[in-house]
């Protein structure tokens, strides 16, 4: 499996990180071994600044390859909400080389996946995320600037997408710093679907 991300994908974040608003979205990977299936997420010993981005995440019931947008919607059969953990100081000194993100990105243990639900294509999806019972990250599905069907298709363009696959879609503004000691919790409408705590 792998986890595919997608990045730029709302205007606010977009601005707060200082980026070009071309409209384009970023597409990026994590591979297995980022999974962390523990309550406990290991602060990386190579990072004095991890922070999380809070998405909501999806998994398809078929291989998508070089699907439309019609397709790609009609197979997203679940979805959650992630944390796309970034050690933000690496990926700055990346950026400024021009180099790519993985050393900020794939690391071990930065992806945290919640208890799925089935998925409505109707439906539109709020989601939050508090640290220490404090709520720091809100988002919406219809915030998005390039939609579920959309990013898909677009992703399956240059990538196999099997059943297998979680695809985070991007987070909204308000990313921030997390410390030994925090206590992380997502939520999908008014459901909590993950609890971790940094160590």
């Amino acid at each position: 499996m792998k986890f595919i991300c997608i990045g730029k994908n709302y205007a606010e974040h977009v601005k707060e990180m200082g980026w070009k608003d071309d409209h384009e979205i970023a597409l990026f990977m994590k591979p297995e071994t980022a999974w962390c299936k523990s309550n406990h997420v290991p602060y990386p010993s190579f990072s004095k600044d991890l922070q999380y981005e809070t998405e909501l995440v999806i998994q398809v019931n078929q291989t998508l390859k070089n699907v439309s947008e019609q397709q790609a919607l009609l197979s997203i059969e679940k979805i959650s909400v992630g944390i796309d953990f970034t050690a933000r100081d690496i990926q700055l000194e990346l950026k400024k080389k021009g180099m790519p993100w993985e050393k900020s990105k794939s690391f071990d243990n930065s992806a945290v996946v919640g208890k799925w639900y089935i998925f409505h294509p109707e439906k539109e999806y709020e989601f939050s995320l508090q640290v220490n019972n404090k709520e720091v990250q809100r988002g919406h599905s219809g915030m998005m600037m390039v939609n579920f069907a959309q990013l898909l298709a677009e992703a399956s363009r240059y990538f196999t997408v099997h059943p297998e696959d979680i695809i985070f879609t991007g987070t909204p503004q308000n990313v921030g710093s997390v410390h030994k000691g925090d206590v992380l919790a997502g939520y999908l409408e008014n459901e909590k679907v993950f609890e971790i705590t940094i160590v």
